[in-house]
């Protein structure tokens, strides 16, 4: 965790942010959380007010400033707009109802993945205590991503789909690249022999065939692997797994 890393909170309860001064205080005297609330935001336009000032290691918004009550309306592009103005702060979302009332609110659901997507790192429920939720904000300034699992259990079917999809880009991004990079048998053959050093000449006689037409596979050697010398060529094999240099009888390009 950040020594002395800056905490901004978002919640328009004065009663909970006082506690939570409280509790950082005391768990700063007794060296478990090196951590400074320094700013604290009521509504969502205290927030923007802040947007001026040096960004925190962490802000904490209450979902209750995101989702005010008894407004069908919420504010997930709030998150979106924190993100950008501050990128490199982590952002935590906490005091979510109980995952009970998701099943006949789905508004909820979609706009904790609209939290998510914009850049929050973290989603809490509203059933953890003061002390719970400082672990949690250990965790985040650690490097993690705390989502309570309730929560976890309803956003995973939403996520999982764009997921599913993203990994399926990669892989078909992948095969792509292998695909353009194919080489022939007797190309793999030539390269292979270029990569231990072997001059054409010498891999001509090797290969039964004339220098002019290894020449030919030299070329298209480079026209596959975009490279324009012997070098490149086996570096850039050598990226795309195409050969692996070990040791052979030689091991120098020319």
């Amino acid at each position: 965790m950040k020594s002395n890393a800056v905490l901004y909170v978002a919640d328009g309860n004065s009663g909970f942010t006082n506690s939570l001064h409280n509790a950082i205080a005391m768990y700063r005297d007794d060296g478990h959380l090196q951590l400074h609330l320094a700013e604290v935001a009521h509504s969502v336009q205290d927030l923007q007010s802040l947007w001026v000032k040096q960004a925190p290691n962490l802000l904490m918004v209450s979902w209750f400033i995101i989702r005010p009550i008894g407004q069908a309306t919420h504010q997930p592009s709030l998150i979106a707009q924190v993100h950008k103005i501050w990128p490199a702060s982590e952002i935590l979302v906490y005091g979510m109802p109980v995952l009970a009332d998701f099943d006949s609110d789905t508004d909820v659901l979609e706009c904790a993945l609209e939290c998510v997507q914009a850049g929050a790192k973290g989603l809490l429920a509203d059933t953890l205590n003061i002390d719970e939720l400082l672990l949690n904000v250990r965790l985040i300034l650690q490097g993690g991503a705390p989502i309570s699992p309730g929560i976890a259990r309803y956003l995973w079917p939403m996520l999982l789909p764009s997921l599913l999809l993203k990994q399926a880009s990669k892989l078909h991004s992948f095969h792509d690249v292998h695909s353009s990079h194919a080489l022939s048998k007797r190309e793999h053959e030539v390269l292979g022999l270029v990569a231990k050093g072997f001059s054409q000449g010498e891999i001509a006689e090797m290969l039964a065939v004339s220098a002019h037409t290894v020449g030919t596979y030299i070329k298209r050697i480079y026209k596959k692997l975009e490279v324009h010398s012997r070098t490149h060529a086996v570096h850039r094999a050598t990226q795309l797994g195409l050969i692996s240099m070990g040791n052979d009888e030689r091991t120098t390009a020319k």
